[in-house]
């Protein structure tokens, strides 16, 4: 049995789909302070791993489904503004977060640094292992930038 805790996904759709669009018309920001960890995983690696799963009897337990690379909040709203051409990301206070997320807000506002350890230790390799090519794929794949 495999257990798979998944980071942000970047996929052409999903939640990322909407901060795309924010970007493209000049709008990317992050929840203040920023310096909160960010995992994410491409939507290419999630499936790679399920696959490698499935037809590798190796595989087994809990795996931590995050890029190798390392982010705070404000370090991946910068790549998303580098991506896409938006001006610099801007602060927001988190208020704004707990008022539309409620009790999620903590887990957004908190951060969590995530490492794919067993991952990594199992060979694994990573299609997007870097946060601006990841971008840049979703980006590329949802329409133009």
């Amino acid at each position: 049995m495999v257990l798979m805790r998944l980071g942000f996904v970047l996929a052409a759709g999903g939640g990322l789909e909407y901060q795309l669009a924010d970007a493209r018309k000049g709008k990317v920001a992050y929840f203040a302070p920023g310096t909160q960890w960010l995992p994410w995983i491409h939507l290419a690696d999630v499936v790679a791993f399920v696959l490698a799963a499935l037809a590798v009897p190796v595989y087994g337990g809990a795996y931590n489904l995050v890029a190798p690379q390392q982010v705070r909040s404000a370090e991946f709203a910068q790549s998303l503004a580098l991506v896409t051409g938006a001006p610099p990301p801007r602060r927001t206070r988190p208020i704004v977060a707990r008022v539309f997320l409620g009790a999620g807000a903590d887990i957004l506002l908190g951060g969590r640094r995530v490492v794919p350890r067993r991952l990594t230790e199992a060979g694994f390799e990573f299609t997007h292992p870097g946060l601006e090519q990841a971008l840049r794929a979703c980006a590329d794949s949802s329409g133009p930038v």
